[in-house]
């Protein structure tokens, strides 16, 4: 305890690293390496029988991971826990062992109330399956079988009691205080027991609870997942869909790629806010023979905006990037939106009934730290099919305005209580940081819904007005500057002077058309 509470002191956790050491710098030869362990280590592996086979070395299992660097130097309060921690990468930092009476207490609680056997029946047991627990983890643990599986027994039957309180609803009742005193609410808990580097092997949580009696973990696991799922859980758990969990964040990462249980407006840009303070101020001279040019012209425009034909600059840069066109453009060509209940694996776009399917995203104050785990979790286990990565990524591209927010708002695509503007900043922030490389399982519905669009009638009616009229913009936009400037000096000298048989003060052929 002495040699853990110097450890402790340094501000560092207690188990040593191997794959840190290696991330650390060039070579594997350094002051920190231990190369008697390491040929120790290499040499018990050689010496194996051909049918043999280690879980610790088998790469199927190693699941509970670290963030690489790059990733986590964006946010690192989003993939570091902050409040607790379970599992060995993080149990003897000191700003989390303060949760340790916490978790002790908990536990004692939950283990009266389940008549669970004596800690020491679990510690035994769980140190027959230690090497099963190593097996998880990328690093290899420099931690003694002993303390490993107190550790794991500890986390375990704290997380346990988290599952089972969320799943029989009575979480909200649980108090967290750490040994000074500071209480935390049930979402700080649950941000920490989403990320990363804070799981626990399943199999270990399935060993306690069946020894408390309860054969329905991965059901209670799945309601757990729900109260902090990123999409919408709906309708009935169907267990055919899901493989065997690694960890809760595996199973959650299952549930979200499978489904259910079965700022304002946008700025114009300066050239478009130029071109509208022109036509202002055409309008505004009172001009005697521009008077019914001006009345049509305004009549065009109201026609064209009712059928969603809008004359402004597009930003190319923004449309080259873009996955797809925005909620509203969509609208604007009569795309329907639906939300379903499946996940985001069933991304769907009917051609024939103009409609989007799409898993709702649920978004609050946990809601950012799931996601980034959820997206690091993929870009990790199973870069292939970056499903979630660009369901998020579609997501983010609808939404550029706030009028995009409230229209997905309305049709169950996006459940938010706050402002619009706090999606569009959360969505920005996590979109910038996603680069998915494989491709998802939808890939063709997004094809077909760019295809549709761009096929549209208006569409082609907007890139018509743009190969001919915008190709030649640069030129038209000095004129009008020109002709901005001259009509800004014409308007200021007919402020002070008189410009009898010019303007009218009033334009009777005017209002009568």
């Amino acid at each position: 305890m002495q040699m853990d509470a110097q450890k402790m002191a340094c501000g560092d956790s207690v188990i040593d690293m191997d794959m840190h050491i290696l991330a650390s710098g060039d070579s594997v030869i350094n002051s920190n390496f231990d190369e008697e362990k390491w040929r120790s280590k290499m040499k018990s592996m050689l010496d194996k029988e051909p049918g043999r086979y280690d879980r610790e070395t088998d790469d199927n299992t190693i699941s509970i991971l670290r963030v690489p660097g790059s990733v986590k130097a964006l946010k690192p309060e989003a993939y570091t826990p902050q409040t607790i921690a379970l599992g060995p990468c993080h149990h003897f930092l000191p700003k989390l062992y303060k949760m340790q009476n916490c978790k002790i207490h908990q536990v004692r609680i939950f283990r009266q109330e389940r008549h669970l056997p004596e800690f020491q029946l679990l510690f035994d047991q769980m140190k027959r399956k230690v090497r099963d627990v190593r097996g998880y983890y990328y690093e290899s643990l420099s931690i003694h079988d002993d303390t490993l599986s107190l550790i794991i027994v500890l986390d375990g039957l704290f997380l346990l009691q988290l599952i089972y309180g969320i799943a029989e609803r009575y979480a909200d009742s649980l108090e967290f205080s750490d040994s000074l005193g500071r209480k935390f609410s049930l979402d700080a808990i649950l941000n920490d027991i989403v990320m990363i580097e804070n799981q626990i092997p399943f199999f270990v949580l399935e060993h306690i609870a069946y020894v408390s009696g309860n054969k329905s973990l991965l059901d209670m696991s799945a309601i757990a997942c729900a109260k902090f799922s990123p999409i919408v859980l709906r309708g009935i758990f169907v267990r055919r869909n899901l493989k065997y969990p690694f960890h809760l964040l595996d199973l959650l990462y299952n549930l979200v790629c499978f489904g259910g249980f079965g700022g304002g407006a946008s700025d114009m840009s300066v050239r478009d806010a130029m071109w509208c303070d022109l036509w202002d101020i055409i309008k505004a001279l009172n001009i005697t023979f521009l008077a019914i040019p001006i009345k049509i012209i305004d009549l065009l425009l109201r026609i064209f905006r009712l059928f969603g034909i809008s004359f402004s600059l597009p930003d190319e840069e923004a449309q080259e990037k873009a996955l797809v066109p925005t909620a509203s453009q969509l609208s604007s060509v009569k795309v329907e939106f639906c939300s379903i209940s499946l996940g985001v694996r069933f991304i769907d776009f009917v051609k024939h009934t103009s409609t989007l399917s799409l898993p709702s995203l649920k978004l609050n104050l946990n809601s950012e730290v799931v996601i980034r785990n959820l997206l690091a979790y993929e870009a990790i286990a199973k870069p292939e099919t970056p499903n979630f990565a660009r369901y998020i990524e579609l997501i983010a591209t609808l939404t550029r305005t706030a009028e995009d927010v409230e229209l997905l708002k309305s049709v169950q695509i996006l459940v938010h209580d706050g402002d619009n503007s706090e999606v569009l900043k959360l969505l920005s922030g996590i979109r910038s940081t996603i680069a998915s490389e494989g491709k998802p399982d939808f890939e063709c519905s997004i094809k077909d819904l760019n295809k549709y669009y761009d096929n549209h009638w208006k569409i082609k009616v907007k890139k018509v007005i743009k190969k001919y009229v915008y190709s030649s913009w640069k030129i038209l936009t000095i004129l009008a500057t020109i002709l901005l400037l001259l009509l800004m000096a014409l308007q200021t000298f007919c402020s002070i002077y008189t410009c009898q048989g010019i303007f009218k003060k009033s334009l009777n052929l005017a209002s009568s058309f």
